[in-house]
């Protein structure tokens, strides 16, 4: 567990919302299902302390934030694995409103070269939980053609 403060560093931040602090508690569960099977779940609860309960364009600050990461991970080899993860975000604001719920889902698939050097492919896809023109939608998408995000990574450690 840890706590992290946050400072307004971008203009929205500082002139827009006022932000004068955030204070962030972080945890991480973790669980070895065997070997080549791991699940992760890391919770992030954090609060704002705002100059004003409004911003400068007449909305209601955020207050309070529940980011929760869920992520699976399967080893298909020592250098090859696979992971999925979900990230499912609530707020707050300070009229005690919660707002629609967003999500982000990752699908990765990396590569260990050796130890130093390692390769990823994955797709990033995420969105409301509130769909405007049906109401409330809790399921989650994986993938849309039209809006998923494909990306490479490549790391190297020292």
């Amino acid at each position: 567990p840890s706590i992290t403060f946050v400072l307004p560093t971008s203009e929205k931040s500082k002139r827009e919302e006022e932000l004068n602090l955030g204070v962030e508690i972080n945890n991480s569960f973790g669980y070895k299902v065997n070997d080549k099977i791991s699940l992760s779940y890391l919770p992030r609860i954090a609060k704002n302390f705002n100059q004003y309960k409004t911003s400068r364009s007449n909305t209601v600050n955020t207050e309070y934030k529940l980011v929760q990461f869920y992520v699976a991970n399967y080893a298909l080899t020592d250098a090859f694995s696979a992971e999925a993860a979900v990230i499912y975000v609530d707020t707050w604001s300070y009229s005690g409103r919660r707002r629609s719920p967003s999500y982000l889902t990752n699908l990765e698939l990396g590569f260990n070269v050796n130890k130093t050097v390692s390769m990823a492919v994955g797709t990033l896809h995420g969105g409301s939980i509130f769909d405007r023109e049906n109401g409330p939608d809790e399921t989650l998408e994986f993938y849309d053609k039209n809006a998923t995000t494909l990306y490479g990574n490549f790391a190297l450690r020292f």
